[in-house]
């Protein structure tokens, strides 16, 4: 992490395997991304953690949900289930 920001280039971790298994504060990854079926949530469910310096071009506009970043109607359902599912393997750890 310490190199990719030396050099000025954005880290993106994908961690959909890891999300549950592994502690992922501090990685220092700029972008982390992870997968809500590999913890027990619903598929279609997942968290992408972007830091705010990190430049993010919207693939849907339209009402500008998540900071301009996504547009569309939120998964809050989805949202809580994750939320839950990373719990629940973060106590289990």
């Amino acid at each position: 992490a310490a190199a990719t920001r030396t050099a000025g280039v954005p880290l993106h971790l994908d961690a959909v395997q890891a999300a549950g298994w592994l502690p992922l504060a501090g990685t220092g990854a700029d972008a982390l991304v992870i997968a809500g079926h590999k913890l027990g949530a619903p598929k279609g469910t997942g968290v992408a953690a972007i830091r705010g310096r990190v430049p993010v071009e919207p693939l849907l506009h339209g009402g500008g949900q998540e900071r301009g970043r996504r547009s569309g109607t939120e998964n809050v359902a989805g949202a809580v289930a994750i939320a839950t599912a990373l719990e629940l393997a973060e106590a289990e750890r």
